[in-house]
């Protein structure tokens, strides 16, 4: 399993695997036997389950959830920013899995995408405040001077490649992003730092079971971690 190279500096993580698959109509008269499967071996950690016309849906608090799983027609999503590493969230992830797995091993084969959803709050070292971080993000993707005579504070980079997006650029604590992205915007560190958001895929993905599946998500989990390795050397250079 891929070792997560920034978790010194990671203060704070919203973590989602996603895999599709065809949309498979089927999976509607097993969602009650889902649902107690993963009730018996999960309800303390996901005491809140519904049922609905395409699927399950399982989290742990009901308004403002941290974690949720969505087993559905066409994709199974675990999303979760209360796990401490990225190891840990997969270990999890797999477990959940491997319970779905056995409602029917040959439904879950073939997959149009297998997903890994990294957003993070990154801190900046060597950065005293945010023009600090803001400055650096200029220098690594803008060339150190954006084009224009208003006053620019705050910027955003995004890249899009064959196997996912890239989303970087510099945060203050309390703003719109972090509140948006996390169940709980509160992180231990400085009050300023580096936004990631870092999504890659593979597509057209066999698997014999859930082992190979696992095996997906952390060759995919891996280009993630490789592609925040790479932002982290951009802005510190």
């Amino acid at each position: 399993m891929p070792i997560d190279p920034l978790a010194d500096i990671r203060l704070k993580s919203r973590m989602v695997i996603e895999a599709r698959y065809a949309i498979n109509m089927k999976i509607v008269d097993k969602r009650g036997l889902a649902l107690d499967t993963l009730k018996g071996k999960f309800k303390d950690r996901f005491p809140h389950m519904r049922i609905d016309n395409i699927g399950i849906h399982l989290v742990d608090e009901k308004n403002n959830p941290g974690q949720i799983v969505d087993f559905t027609i066409d994709r199974f999503r675990f999303q979760t920013d209360k796990e401490e590493s990225a190891q840990n969230f997969l270990e999890l992830g797999k477990n959940i899995l491997s319970e779905i797995y056995f409602i029917n091993p040959g439904w879950f084969t073939n997959f149009a995408r297998v997903g890994v959803r990294l957003i993070s709050v990154i801190e900046a070292k060597g950065c005293s405040r945010y023009e600090d971080s803001l400055n650096r993000v200029n220098a690594a993707f803008f060339g150190g001077r954006v084009p224009l005579t208003v006053n620019i504070n705050d910027v955003a980079a995004v890249f899009i490649h064959e196997a996912g997006r890239i989303e970087v650029g510099p945060l203050k604590r309390g703003e719109a992003w972090v509140v948006n992205s996390f169940s709980d915007p509160e992180y231990d560190g400085p009050d300023f730092g580096f936004a990631f958001d870092v999504d890659s895929y593979a597509t057209n993905v066999s698997c014999k079971n859930v082992d190979d599946l696992t095996r997906s998500f952390e060759a995919v989990l891996g280009l993630s971690l490789a592609t925040e390795v790479e932002l982290v050397t951009a802005l510190s250079s």
